[in-house]
């Protein structure tokens, strides 16, 4: 079995048992909601962010600890209410799509 293959494999495994514990749908309403995420301001400010600091030279993990400085202080500044935890979830939506793997 290649990788290419076992990764397939994977995908469809994992997606079989998280509708078993999540329930049908589950995962496709997670994608939705993160979707949904990305559109409002919060996620406006982090794709932006995300988009600047892309060719900064930087390792990931600077990259990561910037934008989360960024993105806390622009929403500060609007008055936005935010967590650490969306924050880092914004910025991995968009990176990850920065990266070609996820559709908008």
């Amino acid at each position: 079995m290649g990788i290419k293959s076992f990764f397939k494999r994977f995908a469809k495994g994992f997606r079989i048992l998280f509708d078993r514990i999540m329930g049908k749908g589950a995962l496709k309403a997670i994608g939705i909601a993160a979707k949904e995420l990305a559109k409002s301001e919060l996620g406006k400010i982090a794709a932006s962010v995300v988009e600047e600091l892309q060719y900064e030279n930087l390792t990931g993990s600077e990259k990561r600890r910037k934008a989360i400085k960024l993105i806390k202080d622009q929403a500060k500044e609007k008055g936005l209410e935010y967590n650490e935890g969306l924050i880092r979830t914004l910025i991995q939506i968009f990176v990850t799509r920065l990266q070609g793997s996820v559709d908008d």
